[in-house]
């Protein structure tokens, strides 16, 4: 109990201020911007092929997939795995800092030219094993830093991509 009161709390002030937003004008509903996609690739796995599928469901005009690798440079036959792995459609892989996932994507994020409606969907992929809670926060901590990171970043949306692998 003692942890749901304050679970609850935050949820009807997160309601509360959603309601305030809408009363004050500063928020339209219905107007939406554009889409820009940053699709994180860090495997050519399951998930991924996941997340691409759900990108072609809605077909967003701007997909910035970037792919985390220490040499600062993808690699040439990675690009060629990633070009057959998704066919047309999709942009070559950005390198990021595998050291730095989390602040290599919020810099990506952040180098986006956006309009006052637009909005940024920061789609993660993820390989889920049948497992508790503890388990996953320590299997997957880097994920777990960077979807935290992003919650308070304005018109930013964190999308998880799972796929539940069975044991």
């Amino acid at each position: 109990m003692g942890l749901l009161v304050p679970v609850f709390y935050s949820i009807h002030r997160h309601y509360s201020s959603v309601g305030r937003q809408l009363s004050a004008g500063r928020v339209r509903p219905g107007a939406a911007g554009q889409n820009h996609v940053v699709l994180l690739v860090r495997d050519f796995d399951v998930a991924t092929a996941e997340a691409v599928g759900y990108l072609r469901s809605f077909r967003p005009e701007d997909i910035r997939p970037v792919f985390p690798c220490p040499a600062g440079a993808v690699a040439t036959d990675v690009q060629a795995r990633w070009r057959s792995f998704v066919g047309l459609g999709f942009p070559d892989l950005e390198p990021i800092d595998a050291a730095h996932v989390t602040s290599g994507v919020r810099r990506v994020v952040a180098s986006i030219e956006r309009g006052a409606d637009d909005f940024i969907t920061v789609v993660v992929p993820e390989l889920l094993r049948q497992q508790g809670l503890l388990s996953y926060l320590v299997r997957n901590r880097a994920l777990v830093r960077l979807k935290a990171s992003m919650l308070r970043t304005p018109n930013v949306v964190v999308t998880d991509a799972p796929v539940v692998l069975e044991q």
